[in-house]
């Protein structure tokens, strides 16, 4: 759905809204304002259930097909009385001594204009209420005062005007090239109503837009391009109105009604949405302990691969959600079995909407002879915990850290960097840890993370302050193993904080934790 073209209230049910890019923020839960802070972008599902002609078909909304065009015969003042009975268009207004009925205003406007006045009337109330408390026809409204427009032509918002001054602004005579078109200025009622009428003859029934429902949804010239109205339930409501306007004998006489039939409908009609709560169904963080996520985890990432070290039966899933009203399944602690194993991760929305996040983590468990893997190394402080290498001093060379380590049933050790072909000159954040069996097969890795350390250099220096100052302010995005190694300070967190432990560390005021 083009953005802005289908709006709804914020006070519509959840599943009303939209969460498309532009439409919602998953991060504050929040919806972004369309027209003005009381409308947001709909949502799919609600713009089908409108756009089904098939939802129109009673005795009420049927009306919302009625040709606009207007006929004497059936379209009348008693009529009209009956359409507008407890509104403000009921009444009479005063001006310039004179007293007006807003029916004979209407009516006389209809005939001047060649539109339906029941189609005026329900527009007029819709666009501004049935107690006419729409700032837009006060005539008071600051810096426009005298000024009308009953049908809110061209009220929408801008960057320098709300929807009601823009609007009162076309009213005053502006607009280039449309000086004085449709009886403008509207400086009194019947020059707006009128006005008004004359606006949607020419614009919309001489196109063949010449119905409630084309008005809104123009299939007529075959796209979703110049429409009247932002608000999804306009339709029905000016509908609802217009059908007050016609006695059960007046349905009895011949009316004409355009229907359209698209390609393709399915057989059932759309269905109206109901869910409502929040719609936000993303995970804030997905993880495995122990282990570092191929690819890095990103809200909209759905499909993770983890290598677990050979041998191990279980792991731990951590995942959490955006939104605390979210619920999730499938994760915890879960058990592996030899080769590929896959998880789904279900995160339940509270108004029901589901997403899936798809983890595959591959093991190796061997019933005979052990694996070679990594033994603890014999160098005090370092310390190997699922597929991560932590508790390295700065500037420990590769042949200090691999001479450290012992591989059962005659298999070996090698450092790489993270392109895992060139040996680093000390051991850093990324660095890879490889263990190899006796015949020289590769047989697990394990990432090296040296807090402080956020280049991968094997030492802490200010080259390190500036890639986590960059990252700070989102000029560079940091791999699990060099996030973790940027957080000096073990907060959960890479922040300010972390840049002053470093610069203490680098001055010999203070050491870093590894």
């Amino acid at each position: 759905c083009v953005l802005g073209v289908n709006q709804s209230s914020t006070y519509s049910p959840s599943s009303w809204k939209s969460t498309q890019p532009g439409a919602y923020n998953w991060d504050t839960g929040v919806w972004t304002p369309m027209d003005g802070p009381s409308w947001v972008q709909c949502s799919e599902a609600i713009v089908r259930y409108y756009l089904d002609p098939r939802n129109y078909m009673d005795s009420t909304f049927v009306f919302a097909f009625l040709d606009y065009a207007y006929d004497a015969n059936t379209q009348t003042v008693d009529g009209l009385r009956q359409l507008v009975a407890g509104t403000h268009l009921a009444g009479t207004y005063t001006e310039n001594g004179v007293t007006y009925s807003y029916v004979d205003q209407i009516m006389k406007a209809a005939a001047e204009s060649g539109m339906n006045p029941y189609l005026i009337a329900s527009t007029v109330l819709v666009e501004n209420g049935i107690n006419g408390t729409g700032r837009s026809i006060s005539g008071t409204f600051p810096g426009y005062e005298g000024y009308y427009n009953f049908f809110n032509i061209g009220a929408y918002t801008t960057s320098t005007m709300t929807a009601v001054q823009r609007g009162l602004w076309y009213a005053s005579n502006q607009g280039t090239g449309q000086a004085g078109s449709y009886y403008r200025p509207w400086n009194n009622r019947y020059a707006s109503i009128v006005g008004g009428a004359s606006y949607y003859a020419k614009n919309f029934i001489s196109r063949g837009q010449n119905t409630i429902y084309s008005k809104k949804f123009n299939y007529v010239n075959g796209q979703a391009s110049h429409q009247y109205m932002g608000n999804i339930q306009a339709v029905s409501a000016e509908s609802k109105e217009l059908s007050l306007g016609y006695t059960e004998e007046m349905k009895k006489l011949p009316l004409v009604f355009c229907i359209p039939v698209y390609p393709g409908m399915p057989s059932v009609p759309a269905s109206k949405p109901y869910g409502d709560g929040s719609p936000n169904n993303k995970l804030d963080f997905l993880g495995v302990d122990g282990y570092y996520l191929s690819p890095t985890f990103s809200t909209d990432v759905y499909d993770y691969t983890v290598i677990a070290a050979d041998n191990t039966t279980s792991v731990y899933i951590s995942a959490s959600p955006k939104a605390s009203s979210a619920s999730i399944a499938g994760a915890g602690t879960v058990t592996l079995k030899d080769g590929l194993n896959e998880f789904n991760i279900v995160v339940t929305a509270q108004n029901g909407d589901v997403r899936t996040y798809h983890l595959k983590i591959a093991v190796s468990i061997s019933s005979g002879t052990p694996t070679p893997v990594l033994q603890q190394p014999s160098v005090a402080g370092v310390t190997v915990q699922g597929s991560v290498v932590r508790g390295l001093s700065q500037r420990m060379t590769a042949s200090q850290l691999t001479s450290s380590i012992t591989v059962a049933d005659g298999g070996s050790v090698a450092v790489k960097k993270s392109d895992n072909a060139t040996t680093p000159d000390y051991v850093g954040t990324g660095n890879i840890v490889s263990v190899y069996a006796a015949d020289g097969s590769l047989t697990s890795q394990y990432t090296v993370v040296l807090y402080g350390d956020a280049n991968g250099d094997g030492r802490i220096t200010s080259s390190d302050l500036l890639r986590i100052q960059k990252s700070i302010l989102r000029m560079v995005t940091l791999g699990e193993a060099f996030k973790e190694a940027a957080d000096a300070n073990h907060d959960g967190r890479v922040t300010s904080g972390d840049l002053l432990r470093i610069q203490k560390a680098i001055l010999g005021m203070t050491t870093i934790a590894q």
